[in-house]
């Protein structure tokens, strides 16, 4: 698994989104968190260490390459909640710079069992699929042949009137 890099803006996100008097994603403790340098604004906000998932949806890892101004290059990573800004990521981003793709999701099993799996390939539902298949659809690598739509059920029908939005098939792993 790659290793998560955070930026600013994904921490002033994640600063955004801990509010105890909202139904927050996450949750964390003072023993998690540290100062954030001011070079990144204001002095009171903090980033943790470890969070506590307060859902358990599946979570996305988008790995992406970023380039510096000094021509340095490096993968980045952010962790996403849910599939509508999924969609937006990949299509903000552009498919040439995105790395990789995992789904991480806890099983219906009962048990505190995580699946993580390699995303393939990330196709959107026609207008009269999304209602019912969600903003996007997945192929993992462990399957190639099977669609899936965005609530990890198989997407019924094979239609090609959708479009990918990023493909990693052929990509070294």
């Amino acid at each position: 698994m790659a290793d998560i890099h955070v930026d600013s803006q994904l921490l002033a996100l994640l600063y955004c989104y801990w509010r105890p008097e909202e139904n927050a994603l996450f949750a964390t403790t003072p023993r998690f968190e540290d100062g954030l340098s001011r070079r990144f604004g204001d002095p009171d906000r903090a980033y943790w260490r470890a969070f506590e998932l307060t859902t358990f949806a599946p979570w996305y890892l988008l790995t992406y390459q970023v380039s510096t101004l000094n021509g340095e290059v490096f993968l980045q990573t952010v962790a996403i909640a849910w599939e509508t800004t999924l969609r937006g990521e990949i299509e903000i981003l552009g498919a040439n710079v995105i790395r990789g793709l995992h789904s991480v999701r806890l099983l219906p099993s009962g048990e505190a069992n995580w699946s993580m799996r390699k995303v393939r390939t990330v196709l959107t539902p026609t207008d009269d699929e999304a209602s019912t298949m969600g903003p996007v659809l997945f192929v993992f690598e462990d399957e190639p042949l099977t669609t899936y739509d965005s609530h990890f059920d198989v997407a019924a029908r094979v239609n090609h009137d959708r479009n990918v939005l990023v493909s990693f098939a052929g990509q070294p792993e």
